[in-house]
């Protein structure tokens, strides 16, 4: 079910935010692209965009909290009082096996809900439903303005848009 919800998730988002057939207010059935809106070239993404949409760097729209690194000293593979659960990149996307003292992590924690993304190791690993600490090769995603549900963000960071976006930030290429 869940494999489902998110391959439809995916198809919303490609055809909305990629394809540009999203709904137009006050149209019954009506897309926009289909509808022969305008599509204006943008040369920083060199494709095009709705007109009116306006292309921003992704660190003005979200913050990318980075996670606290404790040091492996500090692990224990059972839970004691006042651990909590810590993940590490190759935790993501499997059951989380690593506590640690929760003092040790400056508040620092991830919500269910929370939206995150690897920037070491396997880089562009997106996840959520991790409830803990988490390590600094992790960043924890925000909307700056709130406005932005982590569904959206989730489907988004992991676009092919979003991860080609992400593995040439962390090659270090600037190369179109």
């Amino acid at each position: 079910l869940i494999e489902k919800l998110s391959d439809l998730l995916h198809l919303l988002y490609e055809r909305w935010f990629m394809e540009y057939e999203f709904p137009v207010k006050g149209k019954d059935k009506a897309t926009y692209r289909s509808s022969g809106n305008e599509l204006v070239w943008d040369s920083t993404i060199k494709r095009k965009i709705p007109a009116g949409w306006k292309v921003i760097p992704l660190n003005e729209r979200f913050t990318f909290d980075r996670g606290v690194e404790v040091g492996a000293d500090n692990y224990s593979d059972e839970r004691q009082e006042g651990y909590v659960s810590y993940y590490r990149v190759s935790d993501m996307d499997a059951e989380c096996i690593t506590y640690v003292d929760e003092t040790l992590l400056n508040d620092t924690f991830l919500r269910r809900e929370d939206v995150c993304v690897s920037f070491d190791g396997t880089v562009g690993k997106v996840s959520f439903g991790l409830e803990g600490g988490y390590s600094s090769g992790i960043r924890k995603i925000e909307d700056k303005e709130g406005v932005l549900n982590n569904a959206f963000m989730y489907t988004f960071f992991t676009s092919d848009y979003a991860q080609f976006v992400i593995d040439k930030f962390a090659t270090g290429s600037n190369n179109s």
